[in-house]
């Protein structure tokens, strides 16, 4: 067993199945972390600038991405959603870039 599926069997066991499905992409994870309800990760898409980081939250019902982006001041936020299909859909797909599959925007 590895280490992030001993992460996800310790921190969040209800996501087993789910993380079943993501674990073939684990490869492409820069960062990973699992809470109570919920694991995350980032990826290494050639799109994403230094100025950005794009956080893909896998709950059971759907995905949530936080997309972050500075300028020399200030950090922004956008929240997106994706369902689980969308989300493998994009991994399978890499590089192209996340925001072709996401639906809904909202500004924080």
């Amino acid at each position: 067993m590895d280490t992030k599926e001993s992460f996800i069997n310790e921190k969040c066991p209800q996501l087993k199945t789910l993380w079943e499905k993501y674990a073939k992409y684990e490869r492409q994870f820069n960062t990973f972390s699992a809470s109570s309800n919920y694991f995350d990760f980032c990826v290494d898409d050639p799109f994403i600038s230094d100025t950005e980081d794009v956080i893909f939250q896998c709950y059971e019902e759907e995905v949530k991405i936080i997309y972050l982006f500075r300028d020399n001041k200030d950090t922004f936020r956008e929240d997106h959603l994706m369902t689980h299909e969308q989300c493998l859909e994009y991994l399978d797909q890499l590089p192209k870039a996340w925001y072709h599959i996401s639906k809904g925007i909202t500004y924080a």
